[in-house]
């Protein structure tokens, strides 16, 4: 079944909105060379009302849970954890199973 990769994280107050840019810039460019992410999208929060300070957003899908456990390791995102670490806090990271059909609830 496919994966959801949900992450979440704060920007430390000494990043300004030009470093932010490049922060999603450099994501998206990792992100585009890993081949188990089937898509990707990178970004802050549409509305800062209900992000509880969160202001780095990261959904990626994968095939299944060996397509992710691929990602994890690939060197493409060891990179972009050691990018993104020293100018990032309070990360929270989770995965949800993707079905391909919508249901209505």
């Amino acid at each position: 079944m496919p994966i959801q990769h949900v992450v979440l994280s704060k920007f430390k107050a000494s990043v300004d909105e030009a470093g932010k840019a490049k922060a999603y810039e450099v994501a998206r460019g990792f992100l585009k060379n890993i081949p188990q992410v089937k898509s990707s999208v990178v970004g802050p929060p549409i509305s800062s009302r209900m992000s509880r300070g969160y202001d780095y957003g990261m959904m990626a899908t994968f095939d299944d849970e060996a397509a992710l456990g691929a990602y994890i390791q690939h060197p493409q995102h060891v990179a972009l954890m050691k990018a993104l670490g020293p100018i990032t806090e309070g990360m929270v990271v989770y995965q949800i199973e993707a079905p391909t059909t919508s249901a209505k609830l």
